[in-house]
């Protein structure tokens, strides 16, 4: 009867051995692929962040973390601007960026407003790039994004105030 009951207990320990092998994988597989995302993550705070950091660092290209856009989530210029504390809205303008075929974004009111159009909720980011409006398209071409639509931003790009451009891209 003992030796049943030691077997009982070394099979209990052998699971609670495999749930922290399991559990380490886990957390090596999630730094892998850039962490666990929340559903929930807000896209407006999470871009005035990276505009906020970047805002005085022309050329710099920066992007978010992932955020999840819900069904007609709309960012604006507006609210980024504010959240600044530092920029007008008419120094923030936004591009359809990765998806400008697919037609997931759209811009809407002259580049001052993001907008995702699909039901699903969809899991990107968005890369941003601040400088002078004069020198920003420059930044966009050397930087490898000429597939940004950035017609929008003209206004913002003829400023000599600093101008950021905010695109939606994949993960």
């Amino acid at each position: 009867m003992k030796l049943n009951e030691k077997g009982q207990e070394f099979s209990v320990f052998k699971l609670v051995i495999a749930a922290i092998v399991a559990v380490a994988i886990l957390g090596v597989l999630l730094s892998i692929m850039g962490g666990l995302v929340l559903p929930g993550s807000e896209p407006g705070p999470e871009i005035t962040r990276v505009v906020k950091s970047l805002m005085n660092a022309p050329g710099q290209p920066g992007k978010t973390n992932p955020v999840t856009f819900k069904q007609d989530t709309a960012i604006t210029s507006a609210a980024v601007a504010e959240g600044t504390g530092a920029l007008g809205s008419n120094q923030v303008c936004f591009s359809t960026g990765d998806f400008e075929e697919e037609k997931s974004f759209e811009v809407l009111g002259e580049g001052r407003i993001l907008k995702y159009n699909k039901p699903a909720d969809f899991i990107a980011r968005a890369q941003v790039i601040c400088s002078t409006g004069t020198e920003l398209q420059g930044w966009v071409d050397d930087l490898g994004y000429t597939e940004w639509e950035t017609e929008f931003c003209s206004d913002c790009m003829e400023l000599t105030d600093t101008c950021c451009i905010v695109a939606a891209v994949r993960r």
